[in-house]
């Protein structure tokens, strides 16, 4: 039997197999989350993304199934941390004056299927331990290229000639391969993350990298972020938010817990 080390081919098609309903709702989230980048600023995306991390808080222990080990560290602080994120939310749609409906929908649309997914790929990956990363991004590429194409070919009528004009343009390919990079960075990171933490903790970590999309927004893209009050204080409590959460689920004080704990019950163990 032809094997693919550590392991058999068998083996790693029962695993795709398992993986393929978190592959579906990867190319659905991808074709939803083009149409927020078409209708919603790089703003209005991050403030509605940084909601879905205090629904994933209260959602996640209730949905996912008790074999996926619970490793959300939910302190006191970390949760008004989640809170202090979607309040921030709530003021930057106070105040933010490039509201459309479409962007709305989209932006709703995005929101709507990022919990569930990332919700759907932590309980799959308990399954999916031995699977490796690169492999789990590979077959969720490969079924994206699926639609993708299909657009393409409905889309674009002439799309070979626009191929060739790209081709011998360095700055569209330059943006091409940082395009690829990206993508295939940010997905991998996304699984390693899950494998090793929450979908919740996933989700806020995620929008930590928001620090530089809102600054790209404002600079190349004049986003009307300095222009009400309660916008830029919206944007700037969903961002610290994150930030805050982040320092709470990595607080050396747990781990130091966590380890004389460990060292007292081995000292108990001992004297019996």
């Amino acid at each position: 039997e032809l094997t693919l080390y550590p392991l058999s081919c068998t083996t790693q098609t029962k695993l795709l197999f398992g993986w393929t309903p978190a592959a579906l709702w990867f190319v659905a989230y991808q074709l939803i989350n083009h149409e927020v980048s078409m209708y919603c600023s790089l703003s209005e995306r991050t403030v509605f993304l940084n909601m879905c991390p205090l629904f994933a808080l209260f959602i996640e222990p209730l949905v996912l199934p008790s074999r996926v080990e619970n490793v959300l560290n939910q302190t006191f602080s970390s949760k008004m941390a989640l809170i202090t994120m979607a309040f921030g939310a709530v003021l930057f749609s106070l105040q933010y004056p490039d509201f459309s409906a479409n962007g709305l929908r989209s932006a709703g649309l995005l929101v709507a299927l990022v919990l569930p997914y990332r919700l759907l790929q932590r309980m799959l990956l308990a399954d999916c331990q031995d699977a490796p990363a690169t492999l789990l991004c590979a077959f969720d590429g490969l079924l994206l290229t699926v639609p993708a194409a299909c657009l393409t070919v409905l889309n674009e009528r002439f799309f070979l000639e626009a191929w060739n004009v790209w081709l011998h343009n360095p700055s569209i390919m330059l943006m091409f391969g940082l395009s690829i990079f990206a993508f295939i960075g940010n997905h991998l990171s996304v699984l390693y993350l899950l494998k090793a933490t929450s979908a919740t903790s996933t989700l806020v970590f995620g929008n930590l990298s928001n620090f530089v999309v809102v600054f790209e927004g404002i600079v190349f893209f004049s986003d009307p972020v300095f222009e009400a009050p309660l916008v830029f204080t919206g944007i700037a409590l969903s961002l610290l938010g994150g930030v805050w959460y982040a320092i709470e689920q990595s607080d050396p004080a747990d781990d130091g817990k966590i380890s004389m704990n460990e060292a007292g019950a081995e000292t108990a163990s001992r004297c019996v």
